[in-house]
């Protein structure tokens, strides 16, 4: 890489590339898309991509699959939930599925602190996708007075909104 172009040496012509494009991609409007325009926006290349259709492959994934408790219950437990959004029901799905999830991934480790330690890395990658949407939509809307950038403070869930 150390003999390749920097990005702003090819923004222009990359942004000649996606001219009259649409663009796809996994996980594309959370990550690559936000972090593409952060680029142009650093190159002083102005596109506008609001002028573009997005594609996010993992979107449709995750509305046409569930991930929700329900959903979990059923492919770990096998078994359909009964009362849903009850707070019995909940929590016994909820407990239900964290031993099948144990047993399915010999990897887990049955230890709280583990487990803690396990659940939480999501907070840094949504950290990331957090900034990046951030710029995204303040690039996106930075012609108008809608434009806020807000703090995302992101070490525990309860911070999560900025």
């Amino acid at each position: 890489m150390k003999d390749c172009p920097t990005f702003k040496q090819v923004a222009r012509s990359l942004a000649s590339v996606f001219e009259g494009s649409d663009v796809a991609g996994f996980n594309s409007n959370r990550f690559d898309i936000p972090m593409l325009q952060e680029e142009f926006l650093n190159a002083g290349v102005d596109f506008d991509f609001s002028k573009r259709k997005f594609v996010d492959v993992q979107t449709i994934f995750h509305k046409m699959e569930q991930r929700n408790l329900v959903a979990a219950y059923k492919f770990y437990c096998g078994k359909d939930l009964e009362g849903a959004h009850s707070a019995d029901a909940d929590t016994r799905a909820t407990y239900e599925v964290l031993k099948a999830q144990l047993d399915k991934y010999p990897s887990l480790q049955n230890e709280v602190e583990y487990l803690s330690a396990f659940s939480t890395q999501m907070w840094t990658l949504q950290a990331d996708s957090c900034l990046m949407t951030r710029a995204w939509k303040c690039s996106t809307l930075a012609n108008t007075k809608e434009c806020r950038l807000r703090k995302c403070w992101l070490k525990t869930p309860a911070t999560m909104a900025g």
